[in-house]
């Protein structure tokens, strides 16, 4: 096997370098101290998933109070920044049908709107109980709920993004079929949120006859949105196109160095975002349309699609992200982005993964433990692991937890501060 500390050439060498296999233990242990511990204390342990989470670590007299508003369950989002094949969304599925379960049981408790929606940007959820006729026409749905509102991940390697998304497909269809609902009676499920972060498409002409059917502003929008992204099968979510894009709206839509509010920023943006995925939308579609200009779109949708990603808030991240040095065709960007973690992805992949998460939301993460004592290290634990972070649990696992990967592994997780 290549020695970790040697730098990957591509993004294909990196990705197939990581592919670890997270064991199930270890995906249980950072699910059931991210996901099942916040909710957990949100309803001040009276849940099941006190029984369910058998690596939950509460102290035996543990009791925390109770939120005086629990969380809507169609506002929570889970992260897997390096999904894989979604082995923690695939376990996180399992804690959001508890979770549900939970929310109902306390809407018919509290009443109508005793659910919280507020951290929904648009706050347009009805109540569970105005939706649904009964607790059985909720948990029917429930299994698409949770891929179209819960679940979310990335990958660089375009292979491990669709069987991540036909995973979390496949496990719906085992929920229904647990349940006895039918095939012909199972909700459509949408495309879901796992993003395969491939290089946006280089093609001149179709780039022209794309932007062709776009007015002005919108071609505009759409040239500097591709060189926006040129750098996602490196960097994949580490691209902080969040940060950039109010000030690529700014000089499309408006000029440079003119502000704008933050709302309208948002509302400039979702508007030409409609128009662009109208647009390719019809473009793959036309008659006319090649293999190539269907690849095209659907490759700028992706795109598309991971810029909306990074503008979530997300209340947990858990990863098993890659590690060792950085590509050389890369090394620059990310150390100028990420001066704290430029030893290593893994200390970069935290860092980021902190960045996502709203205050008080958790991260779990399985990665060398070297981080935590190699004085290379120093100012990551500090500024990150301390300042921007709290640790909450550790695992020191040793060696042989991931594959035949020789390295030293720790899993832990880390609340936001």
């Amino acid at each position: 096997m290549r020695d970790a500390s040697q730098a990957p050439r591509n993004s294909r060498e990196l990705a197939v370098r990581n592919q670890f296999f997270t064991p199930r233990y270890v995906v249980e242990f950072l699910v059931d101290n991210t996901l099942g511990r916040m909710w957990f204390n949100a309803t001040g342990g009276r849940s099941a998933l006190r029984e369910g989470c058998q690596y939950l670590l509460v102290k035996p007299d543990e009791t925390p109070p109770a939120t005086t508003k629990l969380r809507d369950p169609r506002t929570l989002k889970l992260l897997d920044p390096a999904c894989g094949s979604m082995h923690f969304g695939l376990y996180a599925f399992d804690l959001f049908l508890e979770i549900y379960r939970d929310a109902w049981d306390w809407e018919q408790q509290h009443g109508p709107g005793s659910l919280d929606v507020s951290t929904q940007a648009q706050a347009d959820l009805q109540p569970l109980c105005q939706t649904y006729a009964d607790a059985a026409a909720m948990l029917r749905d429930v299994p698409r709920l949770i891929i179209e509102h819960n679940i979310y991940g990335v990958d660089i390697d375009p292979r491990a993004a669709q069987i991540a998304s036909l995973a979390l497909w496949l496990r719906a269809q085992r929920a229904w079929h647990a349940a006895g609902v039918r095939a012909k009676d199972r909700p459509a499920i949408g495309r879901g949120h796992v993003v395969a972060a491939v290089a946006p498409p280089a093609e001149p002409d179709l780039r022209q006859q794309l932007t062709a059917t776009l007015d002005r502003l919108d071609a505009e929008l759409f040239e500097k949105t591709l060189q926006l992204l040129k750098g996602l099968p490196e960097l994949g979510v580490l691209l902080r196109t969040e940060c950039e894009l109010p000030d690529l709206i700014r000089q499309v839509f408006v000029g440079k160095g003119t502000g704008l509010f933050a709302a309208m920023e948002r509302e400039h943006w979702q508007q030409a975002e409609a128009r662009l995925r109208e647009a390719l939308t019809g473009f793959a579609q036309a008659a006319q349309s090649t293999y190539q200009g269907r690849l095209f779109a659907q490759d700028v949708l992706q795109g598309l699609s991971l810029i909306d990603l990074c503008r979530e808030v997300f209340d947990v991240v858990v990863m098993n992200p890659p590690f060792g040095a950085l590509s050389s065709g890369v090394k620059d960007a990310l150390g100028k982005a990420y001066p704290r973690g430029k030893n290593d992805l893994l200390a970069i992949f935290v860092e980021r993964g902190l960045e996502l998460l709203r205050p008080g939301g958790r991260l779990g993460a399985i990665t060398s433990r070297t981080c935590f004592f190699l004085s290379s290290f120093q100012k990551w634990r500090e500024d990150v692991v301390l300042g921007l972070a709290r640790p909450e649990v550790m695992a020191d696992l040793g060696h042989g937890v991931m594959d035949d990967a020789m390295v030293e592994a720790a899993a832990y997780c880390l609340v936001k501060s």
